[in-house]
């Protein structure tokens, strides 16, 4: 049985609207739960809420106050205020303000 070295990993600081050390930006880190090993993007703007085991191809963008169902593969760009889920991903519904 071969055995998996551990990477020295270490969790950024998460600071409102500034670049980690890995250069992603996250905005109003307050409520973010990000388990060890976890790995965004470089350049990535956080500004929405993504389900646990998602996944968002390279170039897609998410809009303000949008939620991404769990276990989600999202291959298109996501309007701001919209629910969408599954694989791929596709629009269930639009929230309400």
């Amino acid at each position: 049985m071969e055995t998996i070295k551990k990477i020295n990993w270490k969790k950024p600081i998460i600071e409102h609207s500034k670049l980690t050390k890995y250069n992603y930006i996250v905005q109003y880190p307050e409520n973010l739960d990000l388990g060890e090993n976890f790995d965004i993007g470089t350049f990535s703007y956080i500004n929405c809420k993504i389900g646990t085991h998602s996944t968002i191809m390279p170039g897609v963008t998410i809009g303000e106050n949008s939620v991404i169902g769990s276990y989600s593969f999202v291959t298109k760009n996501v309007p701001k205020n919209e629910i969408w889920v599954g694989i791929p991903a596709y629009f269930k519904k639009s929230l309400e303000k």
